[in-house]
């Protein structure tokens, strides 16, 4: 996996971060992050992982503005970027007449990201987003990467963003300006972990039959997923959760009785790891062979 040359970000920012770069850090060609003895991170102490974290996040990003992915940063306002959450858009994304959305889990964890422990410990491969970029780019899908995390300014006193204090409301802020607004005529979901409480909140409070029947399926990663107002809603696209089991195999039906907090509109089956973080990536040629089958 070839990586684009570092480039200085053009965003203005308050305070200058140190690049993952100048911490002695760079990834590899197999996405493997290693240091200039090209060893692999290896964890000092707390105060250290979090700063490598916060470059890595932003590394990241500029991983995805630039070739082979060419992703577009979109601020939710424009007329205030330094106050404003921002997500990812494809080219061309409003055009296409597929869509995928992605949506991380909670915690440190931004744009781009399933996993941060794995993207450091592991590989991009295990613990970014970046591998299903390429598989929808593969496809000529639109993507959009929502950023639920991103909730309150970086500087003191912090306040919160508009549109995006909470996870949900930066779910529901992007589903209406962006996915809503889409030319897309078939739409699927990939949500990890808590971002699968942000579709179900975006399912409930902004249910609709016109964009339900544009959404074709849910792909949920050991994800927290439940519709107290299923009762209500007339259609439900194809939900599955790729869940962490001891299978080794992808893709094995789990008997619903074995589940906390099990649904009967989603099908549970396994991911092939017990470790929760792992499932996006573990999954990840059968949830595409899952979309397909809906999108074909």
């Amino acid at each position: 996996m070839k990586l684009p040359e570092a480039t200085n970000s053009s965003e203005p920012e308050d305070v200058m971060q140190p690049s993952l770069k100048e911490l002695g850090y760079h990834f590899d060609d197999c996405g493997v992050m290693r240091d200039k003895n090209e060893k692999k991170y290896e964890f000092i102490d707390q105060k250290s992982y979090e700063e490598i974290g916060s470059a890595v996040t932003e590394e990241i990003y500029r991983i995805m503005e630039n070739p082979p992915y060419n992703m577009e940063r979109q601020y939710l306002d424009d007329t205030n970027k330094k106050r404003s959450a921002f997500i990812f858009l494809s080219k061309d994304w409003n055009q296409k007449e597929n869509l995928v959305v992605l949506i991380h889990g909670s915690g440190a964890v931004r744009a781009g990201q399933w996993s941060r422990r794995l993207i450091m410990n592991e590989s991009l491969n295990m613990g970014s987003q970046l591998p299903y970029l390429r598989m929808c780019k593969s496809r000529n899908w639109g993507v959009v990467v929502m950023n639920t995390n991103m909730n309150v300014t970086d500087n003191d006193p912090v306040q919160p963003l508009p549109g995006s204090s909470t996870p949900l409301e930066h779910g529901i802020t992007v589903w209406k300006t962006y996915v809503a607004e889409a030319k897309a005529g078939s739409i699927a979901v990939v949500a990890h972990s808590a971002g699968g409480a942000v579709i179900a909140g975006i399912i409930e409070n902004y249910w609709s039959k016109e964009w339900m029947k544009r959404l074709k399926c849910i792909c949920l990663t050991d994800a927290v997923f439940t519709l107290p107002s299923v009762s209500d809603m007339d259609w439900l696209p194809a939900i599955q959760d790729w869940r962490a089991t001891p299978h080794t195999e992808v893709g094995l039906r789990i008997d619903n009785s074995t589940i906390h907090g099990k649904n009967p509109y989603v099908t549970y089956i396994s991911a092939g790891t017990n470790q929760h973080e792992e499932t996006s990536a573990v999954a990840i040629e059968d949830i595409f062979r899952f979309i397909d089958s809906y999108f074909l």
